[in-house]
């Protein structure tokens, strides 16, 4: 037979008695199965716990927020030092030019002169 197929065929009133037997028993059977589910004091364990997990959540976010904007501080400083070696460089591009004319033009003159 499949799964959807039904083993025994229940009436509306058959399942309705069901429902009210496993409703009547189920107090019982949660006290022999599990006692520590039945006493207030689980429910407000579970209730501390629920709270103190939204507390962790709230503190990694905000954790996580904080790192965010370390990185973005760190990407900043990264961008300055690219900039100053831009700028270094350049600069010793500039001075690189004006050493190979100062060569050129000694050599030049060293040849005129001898």
């Amino acid at each position: 037979e499949g799964l959807s197929e039904p083993a025994v065929s229940l009436s509306q009133s058959d399942i309705h008695r069901v429902g009210e037997y496993v409703r009547g028993e189920l107090p019982g059977w949660l006290a022999t199965l599990a006692p520590w589910a039945t006493t207030g004091s689980f429910f407000e364990r579970t209730v501390r716990l629920e709270e103190e997990l939204k507390a962790q959540r709230e503190l990694m976010a905000a954790q996580f927020a904080a790192m965010d904007r370390r990185f973005e501080a760190v990407d900043k400083r990264f961008e300055a030092v690219d900039k100053r070696f831009e700028d270094v460089n350049k600069r010793l591009g500039g001075m690189r030019r004006l050493i190979g004319v100062g060569i050129v033009t000694l050599m030049s003159l060293y040849q005129f002169l001898a």
